[in-house]
């Protein structure tokens, strides 16, 4: 059995899973595998087999419609951590449909401070609205400290569902009264 899983995973190049590792190493040999891991290609499989689920063809016309990031892509990045990070900031600037809000929602699913800083360039006003508003929700995931100064920030912004969004975190999320 555990040949025809190690063949699949080397035929496929896919990154060897680190469950498999888990028990059998000890810490100073799972840091040692750590250290050789290639986290942006693994980073970079778990996105193109997302985005690859809502390509298709209709006739000589290419498609492409959302499809949400599974358990298993989800289970995935958490099982990267805070390695990921790097890696998906990297493809932050994608000119590929959809990849912008994949990435972020990776990074909501990650949460803690290391996050802020991709997610502030996510929220940059010349990104698409739905980036920019799943950027504000992923910011529930950051620190408190952290997260409602950026969020206040867009109260104002001048993409009115943006704005909207920021207000609707501000008073729903976190119970703070916004003025009006």
């Amino acid at each position: 059995m555990w040949r025809v899983f190690v063949l699949f995973i080397t035929l496929y190049r896919l990154p060897f899973p680190s469950f498999v590792y888990s028990q059998k190493l000890s810490t100073n040999q799972q840091n040692t595998l750590s250290a050789t891991r290639n986290y942006d290609e693994e980073v970079a499989l778990i996105i193109d087999r997302v985005l690859v689920r809502g390509e298709g063809n209709i006739g000589n016309i290419k498609t492409q419609i959302w499809v949400p990031p599974s358990e298993e892509d989800y289970q995935q990045i958490l099982a990267i951590g805070s390695y990921a990070i790097s890696p998906l900031n990297k493809r932050l600037d994608s000119s590929r449909p959809f990849q912008q809000l994949l990435i972020v929602r990776l990074l909501g699913a990650l949460g803690g401070s290391d996050i802020v800083s991709p997610l502030k360039r996510a929220l940059e006003p010349q990104r698409a609205n739905s980036v920019r508003m799943a950027s504000l929700a992923a910011l529930r995931n950051v620190p408190d400290s952290l997260a409602i100064p950026i969020i206040t920030n867009f109260l104002h912004d001048s993409d009115p569902l943006v704005a909207t969004r920021a207000k609707n975190l501000l008073d729903n999320y976190y119970g703070l009264v916004t003025p009006k």
